[in-house]
């Protein structure tokens, strides 16, 4: 394994997930589909793969979207790039493959922020749990 100029990390998507609606907003076809969009983007990257790994609703969601082929393949060519960590801090002895940043997981979930009328506090709500 040769050495990492930079450590890689999995990719931030957006802080804010699907984005922040108004108090009352009432959901629509439209959002579903924009939630859609957004999360076969997610799958289509090398995080797709690691959202197959990663089990639970997750795992649930990406099958039968990402091929399982992708995770017997081995980590995608970007992973020295945008890969996760795993292993010591140690530069010799770490391993790498694709990863899924809790931002990823919170598009794949469907995760939206709403604001709740109380300043700037908002309170998250999904598609799924």
């Amino acid at each position: 394994m040769g050495k990492f100029s930079q450590r890689p990390s999995p990719t931030l998507y957006s802080s804010t997930s699907l984005g922040v609606l108004p108090r009352l907003h009432k959901f629509t076809l439209e959002d579903y589909r924009k939630y859609e969009r957004e999360r076969d983007k997610i799958f289509a990257s090398p995080s797709g793969r690691a959202a197959l790994m990663a089990g639970g609703m997750t795992w649930r969601l990406a099958q039968g979207i990402v091929l399982e082929r992708l995770v017997i393949k081995g980590p995608s060519k970007d992973v020295r790039r945008i890969g996760a960590v795993y292993g010591t801090p140690d530069v010799l002895s770490i391993l790498v493959d694709d990863g899924l940043h809790v931002t990823a997981e919170d598009i794949i979930h469907g995760t939206y922020f709403v604001q709740t009328g109380l300043g700037s506090q908002t309170s998250k709500v999904s598609w799924w749990p």
